[in-house]
């Protein structure tokens, strides 16, 4: 009986490791099991951030890129440099600029959409655009393996009484393209998806435009063959302001009012400005050109909507290429401009603002609308020198002296500079104006 017990009691305390081993081995698997759904978890979270920050970052790059082709040229509707005439630049394809300053966005000319938009999407190296002038936009998306994330903008005009120069921006952002997803009536969708909005402004070419034909901070001279000219009673009817004497410039003012009426000499309003720190400059160039321009002189070529022509001295054609392919944008000539063909630069729609560190030469009859600006860095002796047979319709202006010789015409012209305030400059971006939701 002794045996028999003691094979009993050892088999019994066999099965009571085998209970307790079952019981540890499923409180493993339990743990094995949490562990494992913390894992899976986590793998759907970290997915889910890295979805929502691909399109949080290419919100944000839509941002930038559409602030970057308000500031470029003409673009085709793959939204690539143009060179033909018949393309619209960015800001011309979506937004209006009305008489009054204020910015209207483009709707779509079939109704298809409220507002025209424009899309993107990544390919792996670069980014697939497309700008339509109507309908909705549809870049060429990539095949294969890759997120491909996509963005789309578009211009929204604001209600109420809007303050001229200013429109919304929103952008719409996916981890992958797809079209319910960029939808902007579309508030739904199972994709990793960012909105943005921002204001942008635009910032004039000009500020202040000048208030006579010819302002010079220093002297305007002349060989009797130049003339300005300023017919406008309204807006004061000066055609000559200068810092320092007038002599050999024919000045014609308003109907009936006698040549010396149209001159504004030893004006102390400019040559005051003398020594008059400004921007980190002392020199009167800081301060002259601050006043009409807004900007320092070091400043201003650095604009985002500036073309800037570099290795001059530059040709008519040089400056008309310029012109033509970059509607609304300024532009800065570093060196001499010689003008050797007829022809309009700018149009009285479209005027355009030239600033010129060297002298004006032409040899052949132009007529060039807005405003023509010379010698930035000039000293208060220097002459900036405009001659032969050029025509400027708005206003001309130096921050030196100015000699007008061999049949140089200045014509004022008040609504052309008006315009041109309005329409031409760089856009960018309002401070504190970014949310996303």
């Amino acid at each position: 009986m002794t045996s028999a017990r003691l094979h009993n009691a050892r088999a019994q305390r066999g099965v009571a490791t085998l209970v307790v081993v079952m019981v540890l081995f499923f409180i493993i698997s339990l743990v094995a099991a949490y562990t494992n759904r913390n894992l899976l978890f986590e793998q759907r979270t970290s997915a889910n951030q890295y979805r929502s920050t691909q399109s949080h970052e290419a919100a944000q790059a839509g941002i930038e890129w559409a602030v970057a082709m308000l500031n470029s040229g003409r673009i085709t509707t793959a939204c690539t440099p143009s060179t033909s005439a018949g393309d619209t630049n960015f800001r011309q394809r979506y937004l209006t600029i009305g008489a009054n300053g204020v910015i209207s966005a483009n709707a779509s000319a079939s109704g298809s959409v409220p507002y025209l938009s424009a899309r993107c999407v990544f390919n792996g190296n670069g980014w697939n655009c497309d700008c339509p002038a109507d309908g909705t936009p549809a870049p060429t998306v990539p095949t294969g393996a890759g997120a491909f994330p996509a963005y789309g903008m578009r211009f929204v005009s604001l209600t109420g009484t809007p303050p001229p120069g200013v429109i919304r921006l929103e952008t719409i952002a996916c981890a992958r393209y797809d079209d319910a997803c960029l939808d902007f009536n579309n508030n739904e969708g199972d994709e990793g998806r960012t909105r943005m909005a921002v204001l942008v402004a635009l910032y004039s070419s000009i500020k202040t435009p000048p208030g006579a034909a010819v302002t010079a901070q220093h002297d305007v001279s002349g060989d009797d063959t130049g003339q300005a000219v300023n017919s406008n009673q309204a807006a004061g009817g000066v055609a000559i302001q200068a810092g320092g004497s007038v002599a050999g410039v024919k000045a014609v003012g308003p109907a009936g009012t006698p040549s010396a009426a149209a001159i504004v000499g030893n004006d102390t309003s400019l040559s005051g400005l003398l020594g008059a720190s400004i921007l980190g400059g002392t020199d009167a160039s800081y301060r002259m050109f601050a006043t009409y321009f807004g900007l320092p002189v070091a400043s201003y070529p650095l604009q985002p909507g500036t073309i800037v022509l570099d290795d001059c001295p530059c040709s008519d054609t040089d400056l008309r290429n310029a012109v033509n392919a970059n509607p609304g944008r300024p532009i800065w000539v570093n060196g001499d401009l010689n003008i050797d063909s007829s022809g309009a630069v700018g149009a009285a729609s479209d005027p355009v603002t030239v600033i010129v560190s060297g002298n004006v030469t032409a040899t052949a009859a132009v007529d060039l609308y807005g405003v023509l600006w010379g010698n930035i860095n000039g000293v208060p002796a220097t002459n900036w020198t405009i001659t032969g047979p050029l025509t400027v319709h708005g206003a001309a202006g130096s921050n030196t002296s100015v000699n007008v010789i061999t049949g140089a015409s200045l014509v004022y012209d008040r609504d052309l500079l008006d315009t041109l305030r309005k329409n031409s400059g760089s856009f960018v971006v309002v401070p504190g104006s970014w949310k996303d939701y």
